[in-house]
């Protein structure tokens, strides 16, 4: 849950008109933003079937499968039927480690994930809410880890997940990824790089998108109290008579651990590709663990921002920007 101030929307523009973070984007209002349950089945250590369930609820949910509205209708928008169960899939492994999923599942791709505590941050980077799916459907294949190197295929309906594809198939043509993931025998240093492509529709207002998605995330534990990391994405949506657009985005974090319960953690991202609202962003949390269930997250982001009526140019493709900061207040309850 958290709250939420916007310091500095221009006088005379709508509240909120220059565009909050993605999941953050109620202002002066607490909310409680997501609520989740997880169940699982472990899988026997000799080998054998398990499975998992992830349930969701508040505006991650719709936000999850409404392209960033919070106001989606499983009558219209076919992945709202989904919006509640995040994951839900049957697994089978080997004593080995190797083994497979079925189902519904969270996505290989982006440094942070859907559950703001296992983030350095609380907010999201914008690489990760413009560029990056956040789950897929169908059925990856992984390998036992080789000296710190672990294999994934992922055979999957859609790469990218939008009000009308994700789990619900609706052109016929399946998604591929591959996920190799690189751990020195130290675990100071992690590479992970997940490469994919898939024939999609309603993506960027294409009829037809041919998507090739590329996410590269490196990992630094510089020592017990630092890591420094980083992210490029290359996506290029093919829309054949609409055109090729590609997008590069690009993501650094630093987290510093103060002491056991509380730590300081900084990002900064840009994103190249002026429709997306927001160029760039710079995030510093300041986090501590009150008690092993209770995270508090004090945070204060600055982005730039295109301007409101800003994307007609302004001579030799300018656009006209501005600024924006937030400040938030959050609190992570987590409990078994």
């Amino acid at each position: 849950m958290y709250y939420l101030y916007q310091f500095n929307n221009p006088k005379g523009l709508p509240q909120n008109s220059l565009g909050l973070p993605w999941y953050d984007l109620r202002n002066n209002d607490p909310t409680i933003a997501l609520a989740e349950m997880n169940a699982t089945w472990a899988v026997p250590a000799a080998g054998g079937f398990g499975a998992k369930a992830t349930l969701i609820a508040g505006d991650t949910a719709d936000l999850n499968v409404g392209g960033g509205s919070l106001t989606v209708d499983p009558a219209t928008d076919k992945e709202a039927e989904y919006k509640n169960i995040e994951q839900l899939y049957v697994t089978w492994a080997a004593k080995s480690g190797a083994g497979l999923d079925f189902g519904k599942f969270y996505t290989p791709y982006g440094y942070e994930v859907t559950e703001s505590n296992a983030n350095f941050n609380y907010s999201r980077a914008d690489v990760y809410v413009d560029l990056l799916p956040v789950y897929h459907a169908g059925v990856r294949f992984y390998t036992q880890s080789y000296n710190g190197f672990v294999g994934t295929l992922y055979v999957v309906n859609n790469i990218d997940d939008t009000p009308n594809e994700g789990v619900y198939e609706d052109n016929g043509v399946k998604g591929f990824i591959g996920v190799l993931n690189m751990t020195d025998p130290k675990g100071k240093y992690v590479a992970i790089e997940n490469i994919g492509t898939s024939q999609d529709k309603n993506v960027a207002g294409y009829t037809l998108d041919k998507l090739t998605l590329s996410d590269t995330d490196l990992t630094w534990n510089v020592n017990a109290a630092s890591t420094l990391a980083g992210e490029f994405v290359y996506r290029k949506d093919d829309g054949g008579s609409q055109g090729t657009e590609s997008t590069d985005g690009y993501a650094a974090y630093y987290k510093y651990v103060l002491n056991p319960k509380d730590n300081l953690a900084f990002r900064w991202d840009y994103v190249d590709q002026k429709l997306l609202d927001r160029p760039w962003e710079l995030t510093g949390t300041y986090s501590i663990q009150t008690t092993p269930k209770f995270l508090t997250r004090l945070e204060y982001r600055y982005d730039r921002i295109y301007a409101p009526g800003a994307f007609a140019g302004s001579g030799n493709n300018n656009f006209d920007e501005t600024s924006q900061s937030t400040v938030s207040l959050s609190e992570v309850i987590t409990f078994s």
